[in-house]
């Protein structure tokens, strides 16, 4: 992957605005931009995992159907997943949401 894909994420994806490569000692060229009226280093989204979570989270629930789709072709899986958004809410939730399910089942609740 390349800085080009990160700006692409940064732009299309999370708002970054007014990508710029700086040179920095030691770095390379490290990529700025504008989001939120702040001026920061972009996340190297194709590197970053925490970094593609947030980018995630700014998914369209159509976006995230296509991105979903194309994830598992990316993956290998080759096949179009039935609701594929329903999984990915499983796939993606938080810890808390995790133990408070596992905690129902060990409860009996569920």
């Amino acid at each position: 992957m390349s800085r080009e894909t990160d700006a692409i994420i940064a732009e299309r994806a999370c708002g970054w605005t007014d990508l710029r490569a700086v040179p920095v000692s030691g770095m390379g060229d490290v990529l700025y931009g504008t989001r939120g009226g702040k001026r920061d280093s972009v996340p190297n989204y194709s590197t970053d995992l925490n970094a593609m979570a947030e980018a995630e989270k700014l998914l369209t629930p159509e976006q995230l159907e296509q991105y979903g789709v194309a994830l598992a072709e990316e993956v290998g899986l080759g096949v179009r997943l039935v609701y594929l958004a329903s999984a990915w809410k499983l796939a993606t939730a938080t810890a808390q949401q995790r133990a408070k399910a596992l905690l129902a089942v060990l409860e009996g609740q569920r």
